[in-house]
């Protein structure tokens, strides 16, 4: 009888181990599969930052065509950056003029109001161009004279771009004045920028077309607003 109980309570722990190791696989299954999921997910987003932030797109001016749907997106724009340093014989409020090149060579395409100038602190300092020149039958920017108002000896740096649709800076006028300062310029360094304008030429391509032009990645589109 005792072995009768014996076995009983054997196969009853048998069970309740067998149960758990059963338990266990399903649960190793099913967190595999999330796990391969998730990490489909992380390789199509990797895959599509890459496409839309790591280029300029073909053509790389997409964005300036009506109703083309590119060979390939892409969000980027360059921008340029020109530092140059302004040393004043006393520091005090000075209006300063000088001359700056942008596009020498004209293959940059620089627009008017792209253009931007900060100090080290990323203060914004207003500013009046004059006697600016423009490259041969466009209205992109080759030189011009900017004239702005400083306090002290300190390095500046110019922004400036291609890109389209952006705000004419509200600036006060500032008169030309040839005050006695020394500028020390540097060559443009080429950076790259997200485009606005691109961004917002999204909308002219229909959803399946910009599915298209991004490959082979599996994901699912939520839009609210643009």
């Amino acid at each position: 009888m005792s072995f009768l109980i014996d076995i009983s309570i054997a196969i009853g722990i048998f069970f309740v181990f067998l149960s758990i190791i059963v338990f266990s696989i399903i649960d190793f299954f099913n967190n595999s599969n999330e796990l391969l999921e998730n990490n489909e997910l992380r390789i199509n987003s990797i895959n599509l930052h890459n496409i839309l932030f790591g280029s300029m797109g073909i053509p790389n001016n997409w964005e300036t065509f009506n109703n083309i749907t590119p060979e390939r997106l892409g969000l980027l724009n360059n921008l340029y950056r020109k530092p140059f340093i302004i040393k004043l014989n006393e520091n005090s409020n000075t209006v300063i003029t000088f001359n700056l090149e942008l596009d020498n060579e004209c293959n940059k395409q620089i627009q008017k109001n792209t253009i931007r100038i900060y100090n080290e602190i990323n203060n914004e300092f207003n500013y009046t161009l004059s006697n600016t020149k423009n490259c041969l039958g466009t209205s992109f920017i080759k030189e011009t004279n900017i004239s702005m108002i400083i306090k002290n000896s300190e390095t500046f740096f110019v922004y400036f771009s291609s890109e389209l649709g952006i705000n004419e800076p509200n600036y006060e006028i500032i008169q030309s004045n040839n005050s006695n300062y020394i500028i020390t310029k540097y060559p443009t360094e080429k950076l790259t920028m997200i485009s606005q304008s691109k961004i917002k030429s999204l909308k002219k391509i229909e959803s399946n077309k910009i599915i298209e032009s991004l490959g082979n990645i599996n994901f699912n589109v939520e839009i609210d607003k643009l």
